[in-house]
């Protein structure tokens, strides 16, 4: 077959081109084209902002600077009020999480969680759920014990006639405020989600695996709650996860064991998500979102979940430390340890660069009952006199378990001492 002008030269036919394109001889694209080329640039500005987002979005935090007010001694011996500053040291950020009951909106799981992205470590400190709260100018707390604020400053906004989800709402901002008083540090961000988010996202992820150490067997008809579970390696679904990290009553110290139990399932539904949950899985990572915006409330922006997320998922399971907050029994109650908590705030949970002094921690006694002696004595130890308080690494949790101090395994019914 010969080509048109063959006669032609190569320069010639560049330049009978040239000219006829001049003369609006040129090809056109088919209205199909255009909208696949439309689709296409659309979707790739979409990648390039949700790439934007996730790599160069930060977190808006407040306080870069803070004052604060210090008792002090001066050089005559005088004791006197000064006025501080303090820098806030970047990449660190706290979070309260909340995990509440279907009953009662009781706080069962609580915890305060450290994202350091500097180090890459996550650090986790439960607060027991009959941990001592004393009374203050907003609120009286029925049985004094820390899992009730919430529901208290619930049922306070709700007399003063705000509707639910904003009674709700401002009761977790409550309770991160009095937290943030008390403990001397700032929280970030807040978030409570109920059980059945909890329960479904556990499906959502095919089960989790876990040794039960023993046959756990429950039931409450009032919290509607039933617990079966047998002993032996198995992979739990939603309600049995639900079970496992309730259940308290076959523990000899009851909800101090129970966060040790719960610690170990917290540590294998991580490995879960790092080995399940990816990037490029779309229809896993929509669906456990649409889970998690269904049945958390919180004070985070998308952006900022996704960030912080990010970095969970870029950390490694040595990278996680879970403590429970230092303390002892007395009276029925769980007491913080002031020594002891005040070392261990400052080394994870300080987002300035200052330390916290003695005098500015816990400064209005909150976690303490002076008029009961046995409580008083508890909250005052020497910080080495505590009866919970170790620091476990997510690495050996994920392996062996709880490990004391002295190396041997924590079984079940003993609790996580020194």
């Amino acid at each position: 077959m010969k080509r048109k002008n063959q006669n032609l030269t190569d320069t010639e036919i560049s330049a009978e081109n040239t000219k006829n394109i001049k003369k609006g001889k040129k090809s056109r694209l088919s209205k199909k084209k255009k909208v696949v080329i439309i689709v296409l640039l659309a979707l790739y500005a979409i990648i390039l902002a949700a790439t934007a987002l996730v790599v160069f979005y930060r977190p808006q935090v407040e306080e870069k600077v803070r004052t604060y007010t210090e008792t002090v001694t001066d050089e005559h011996g005088n004791i006197i009020t000064v006025e501080k500053q303090e820098k806030r040291l970047d990449g660190k950020y706290n979070i309260l999480v909340l995990g509440r009951d279907r009953w009662a909106m009781l706080t069962d799981v609580f915890m305060l969680v450290n994202i350091d992205n500097n180090t890459h470590d996550i650090t986790v400190m439960q607060i027991p759920r009959d941990t001592w709260i004393s009374d203050n100018n907003e609120i009286s707390v029925p049985t004094n014990k820390i899992n009730a604020v919430y529901a208290t400053y619930f049922n306070k906004f709700r007399g003063e006639g705000q509707d639910e989800d904003t009674a709700y709402y401002n009761a977790l901002l409550a309770l991160s405020e009095l937290l943030e008083d008390d403990l001397c540090i700032q929280i970030d961000y807040s978030a409570i989600m109920n059980l059945d988010g909890f329960v479904n996202i556990v499906d959502i992820l095919g089960g989790v695996e876990m040794d039960v150490p023993f046959t756990m067997t429950y039931y409450d008809e009032a919290q509607n709650l039933s617990i079966n579970i047998p002993a032996g390696h198995q992979t739990l679904n939603g309600a049995q996860a639900e079970g496992f990290v309730r259940y308290r009553y076959g523990y000899a110290m009851a909800d101090l064991a129970r966060q040790d139990a719960q610690k170990t399932f917290l540590t294998a539904l991580f490995s879960k998500v790092k080995s399940s949950v990816s990037i490029t899985n779309v229809s896993k990572l929509t669906e456990l979102a649409n889970e998690i915006f269904s049945n958390l409330t919180t004070d985070m922006s998308a952006g900022d979940i996704l960030y912080f997320a990010k970095s969970l998922l870029s950390c490694d399971m040595s990278s996680i430390q879970m403590m429970t907050m230092p303390g002892n029994l007395a009276n029925h109650y769980v007491v913080m340890n002031r020594a002891a908590t005040l070392d261990v705030i400052n080394s994870y949970f300080n987002l300035y660069d200052n330390d916290i002094s003695n005098s500015r921690f816990d400064r209005n006694g909150a976690f303490n009952n002076a008029y009961v002696y046995s409580m008083n004595e508890a909250y005052n130890k020497p910080a080495d006199q505590i009866t919970f308080g170790n620091i476990y690494s997510g690495d050996v949790i994920d392996e062996n378990g709880l490990i004391d101090s002295n190396g041997n395994q924590i079984n079940p019914g003993q609790n996580a001492g020194q």
